[in-house]
């Protein structure tokens, strides 16, 4: 029987040649985003068993009992019912890596090195020129080689931003769920032991991965035990955050800056009492952007198609 893959994006004619010539053994099926899954009919959806698309709902797998791979063409699997497709034990799942770590990267130090020299106080101050004190914001200025930067999550923008970090003479510190050596790191504790170092923090940078959803674990018990004058960074996932307990603790002034540029379902309100704190930038995932323009989503596939046929699962890129 001919195995049927399912593309739900825009592939030009080249992609599709491509897909036609090398893999004779598969029927190319098509169809929008937009449109229901069971408009292909029940027999061709019986013989799904590669799926190209951004988006698949719990309901859509019922429809296919054959389906063994989904590959989104995008690092994020908001859109796709990652936990119950895992349920399944037999559908593997992979993302198209982000090509944009390198702007990630350069947001977050970027933002690190402002909090660091307090290059926000002089924009606040300006507006009571009567009342600057220019010694006071020199004085407070951080010198990096004597800042802890913590780094919770060390995937790849986790990594990425370590990396900038150690680069620009900040010691560095990682933490995750499992403890273990990390090029750009001087140590990685478990995430159990983070309390042992979070009120050392000079800047708490979090990058969990946007499709880690999860219970907001990082709560007033964390952000009190943080150091007074400290920086928070967000990336990622926002669902970590518990945005109450930030906006309390924020109020209160214990905090040096605040920059949140993770992915918040649904988004921060903007009558929500966190805005009222100075020095909080919530940019609403900007650090991606420029957005590079590339076939990397199709590469990939096409790469981890020729293992999956040959049955190499293992050398399949970005397994989820």
């Amino acid at each position: 029987m001919i195995g049927n893959i399912l593309i739900r994006d825009t592939l030009n004619a080249k992609e599709l040649n491509t897909l036609l010539t090398e893999f004779p053994q598969y029927k190319l099926l098509n169809l929008d985003l937009d449109k229901p899954l069971i408009s292909l009919g029940i027999e061709e959806c019986s013989q799904i068993e590669v799926i190209y698309s951004l988006s698949l709902q719990q309901e859509e797998i019922n429809f296919l009992p054959h389906l063994h791979w989904i590959h989104s063409p995008s690092p994020y699997l908001d859109n796709i019912c990652v936990n119950f497709a895992k349920k399944q034990e037999n559908i593997l799942i992979t993302t198209t890596k982000s090509e944009n770590l390198m702007q990630v990267g350069e947001f977050a130090i970027s933002a690190a090195l402002a909090f660091a020299k307090r290059l926000f106080s002089w924009e606040e101050e300006s507006l009571h020129p009567e009342h600057i004190n220019i010694n006071e914001i020199r004085e407070r200025m951080w010198k990096i080689e004597d800042c802890l930067f913590l780094q919770i999550g060390l995937g790849l923008i986790g990594t990425e931003i370590a990396r900038r970090a150690k680069d620009e003479g900040f010691r560095v510190l990682g933490v995750q769920e499992i403890p273990s050596f990390h090029p750009h790191c001087e140590k990685v504790l478990p995430l159990e032991d983070l309390n042992e170092v979070l009120h050392q923090a000079d800047i708490v940078c979090l990058a969990i991965p946007r499709e880690q959803s999860c219970t907001p674990w990082f709560a007033k018990d964390k952000l009190e035990q943080m150091k007074e004058d400290s920086v928070i960074l967000g990336f990622g996932s926002g669902s970590v955050f518990d945005l109450d307990d930030l906006a309390e603790v924020g109020l209160t002034g214990k905090f040096r800056g605040i920059l949140l540029d993770a992915h918040f379902s649904p988004p921060i309100s903007a009558d929500y009492p966190l805005w009222r704190q100075k020095r909080v930038i919530v940019s609403h995932e900007s650090s991606i952007y420029p957005v590079t323009v590339s076939d990397q989503g199709f590469n990939t596939f096409i790469y981890n198609l020729r293992q999956y046929v040959h049955g190499n699962f293992s050398d399949m890129k970005n397994l989820f």
